[in-house]
């Protein structure tokens, strides 16, 4: 396998990762409460981790 086919599987895997978010948030109202607490400290998480970086690098 090369590296061309490796990159190629690494961005279907990462789209398909993404439709699975997009599947789950375009239904957000009809999860689980636990799903829907779950969902929004991931997205916290990751907006802490991403200003964290920024504040680094500044």
């Amino acid at each position: 396998m090369n590296f061309a086919q490796q990159v190629k599987g690494w961005n279907q895997s990462i789209a398909g990762f993404f439709h699975f978010v997009a599947g789950k948030l375009s239904s957000f109202t009809r999860l689980s409460a636990g799903e829907q607490v779950s969902y929004v400290a991931i997205m916290a998480g990751l907006l802490f981790i991403l200003v964290s970086v920024v504040l680094f690098l500044v």
